[in-house]
C-alpha cells in the first residue's frame, strides 16, 4: 500500500510542478470547456485493448498453473524462472525494433515506401541473425547453466528452457512485424485483434495442456500461442514481408545455429567433466558459441557479414 502511494505521490507531484511551465507560457490553469477528454478515446483504446490483452494471458498462465498445480507451487517457479531467462533472451531484439520503430512511423508518414521496404528487409535480416543464435544457445547452455545459477532443486526449469527458447525468434519476429510495419503504417487495430485473438488461444490451450503436463503444458501453450499471432501477423504484412524472405535470410542462420548448439553441448559437458560447472562453464559455452556461429556464417558467405 505504501509503494502503491508513493507511486501515485510522485505522479502527482510531477503534473502540480508543470503548473509553472504554463504560467511562464501566459496561461496558469486550462480552460475547462476547451477540454476534450473523449476525443482520442478511440484511438487510446486501440492501443489499451491488446495491451491488457497481453498482460492478461502472460498473468493466466501462472494463475492457472497455480489452480491446477494445487498445494505444490513449484511449478510456478519453475515456470517463472523459464520465461524470466528467456525474455532477458529478447531485450536486445526487442530494443532494436523499439529504435526502428520511430523511423518507420517516419518513413511510412511522409509515402516514402520503397525506403519502407528497403528498412524491413534490413530489419528481418539483423533479427533473423541475432535469434537463430539466442534461441538454440539458451538451449544448449541450459543443462550447464541451471545447475549452478539456481541450484539442483531447480532442475525441471532446463526442459522448460528447451520449450520456451522458440519463443525468442517468434516473439522477435512478431514484434518486428508489429512495431515496424503494422503500427507505422496504420495497421494498430487488426494487430490488436491479433493479439487478442492469441491471449484467447493461450487460454485455450492452457486450460487443455496445464492439467496434464503442468508448466511445460503453459510453456508449449504459449508457444504455440506466439506462432499463431506471428502466421496472422505475416498475413496482415504480405504486402511487405513475404514467406520466403524468411527462407532466404533465415537458412544459412539456421544452419549455423545449429553447429552453434552442437559446439555449445560438447563444450559444456567437457568443462563439466573436467572443472564441473559454474560461471566460467556458461561463459566459455557462450563465448564458443559466438565464435563457432560467425565463423560459419563467414564460411558461408552470408551477406551481412
Amino acid at each position: 500500500l505504501l509503494y502503491v502511494a508513493l507511486t501515485a505521490a510522485t505522479g502527482l507531484l510531477g503534473n502540480i510542478s508543470s503548473v509553472g511551465v504554463f504560467k511562464g507560457a501566459g496561461r496558469a490553469y486550462p480552460v475547462l470547456k476547451e477540454l476534450c477528454p473523449l476525443r482520442h478515446l478511440k484511438e487510446t483504446l486501440v492501443y489499451f485493448i491488446p495491451t491488457i490483452a497481453t498482460s492478461v494471458y502472460t498473468i493466466l498462465d501462472k494463475t492457472m498453473l497455480g489452480w491446477f498445480s494445487g498445494e505444490n507451487k513449484s511449478q510456478n517457479g519453475y515456470y517463472e524462472y523459464a520465461t524470466g531467462f528467456v525474455n532477458m533472451a529478447k531485450i536486445l531484439i526487442m530494443s532494436f525494433n523499439a529504435v526502428m520503430s520511430a523511423r518507420m512511423s517516419y518513413l511510412f508518414g511522409n509515402g516514402r515506401i520503397e525506403e519502407v521496404h528497403e528498412r524491413i528487409r534490413d530489419s528481418l535480416d539483423f533479427v533473423l541473425l541475432m535469434a537463430m543464435p539466442i534461441m538454440l544457445g539458451l538451449a544448449g547452455i541450459a543443462a550447464q547453466f541451471i545447475p549452478w545459477f539456481l541450484g539442483n532443486g531447480y532442475l525441471p526449469v532446463t526442459f522448460l528452457m528447451y520449450v520456451c527458447s522458440p519463443l525468442v525468434l517468434v516473439v522477435g519476429l512478431s514484434d518486428c512485424i508489429g512495431s515496424q510495419i503494422l503500427t507505422p503504417g496504420g495497421k494498430r487495430a487488426q494487430s490488436g485483434k491479433v493479439i487478442v485473438a492469441g491471449a484467447a488461444v493461450n487460454a485455450c490451450l492452457n486450460f487443455l495442456l496445464i492439467p496434464h503436463f503442468a508448466a511445460s503444458g503453459a510453456a508449449a501453450a504459449s508457444v504455440a500461442a506466439e506462432c499463431f499471432i506471428i502466421s496472422l501477423y505475416l498475413w496482415l504484412g504480405r504486402d511487405f514481408i513475404k514467406p520466403k524472405m524468411l527462407v532466404r535470410y533465415g537458412w544459412k542462420r539456421l544452419a549455423a545455429a545449429v553447429v552453434m548448439l552442437g559446439a555449445v553441448v560438447w563444450t559444456g559437458q567437457f568443462l563439466e567433466q573436467v572443472r564441473g560447472l559454474g560461471p566460467i562453464t556458461t561463459f566459455v559455452q557462450i563465448g564458443a558459441g559466438a565464435v563457432v556461429y560467425f565463423l560459419v556464417l563467414l564460411v558461408m558467405h552470408d551477406a551481412f557479414l
